[in-house]
């Protein structure tokens, strides 16, 4: 499996550089393309306080049929995702992703992964770890997001005794 270097390069200062591997899956090797959508999108899912502040700037970078699914398995439109996470208050204020794995094919690009996130929500502090999906479409004006996915809680991963030292 070929591996491919990942590193955000426009995350917000207050939360410093992160740099999270990719692996690669599906019919064709990572287009350049999608791994600058990439780089683009996900440090602007990694911290923020205001999901209008945070949806200004994802908008050139979602087709107009975008759309949230979350665990509830209820899909949600872009303006009513902004309108929830907004009644909800929500701020992401730190996130990690890992085990990412991109999976290419001609039309179509998904980034599979999962994260450790901390923030506030309802009014309360939360922390979580989740599994994601982003997926991407070729359009005529390049490549674009469809739609972001979130799955389950996965088990938390396992210390193993060579991680403990």
């Amino acid at each position: 499996m070929i591996r491919w270097l990942l590193s955000a390069l426009l995350i917000p200062a207050s939360v410093g550089a992160q740099e999270f591997e990719i692996k690669s899956g599906g019919s064709l090797p990572p287009d350049p393309e999608v791994l600058i959508l990439v780089r683009r999108y996900t440090p602007l899912l990694m911290s923020w306080t205001s999901p209008a502040d945070r949806d200004e700037k994802r908008r050139p970078m979602v087709v107009p049929e975008y759309f949230y699914q979350g665990t509830d398995g209820s899909a949600i439109g872009y303006d009513g995702l902004t309108a929830r996470h907004t009644r909800n208050d929500l701020r992401i204020l730190d996130r990690k992703f890992s085990d990412a794995i991109l999976f290419q094919y001609e039309n179509t690009a998904v980034l599979t992964y999962k994260d450790r996130s901390r923030g506030w929500d309802k009014g309360k502090p939360f922390q979580g770890y989740g599994s994601n999906a982003i997926v991407m479409t070729r359009t005529a004006q390049g490549w674009r997001v469809v739609a972001d996915i979130v799955g389950a809680d996965p088990p938390e991963p396992q210390q193993t005794d060579q991680s403990k030292k």
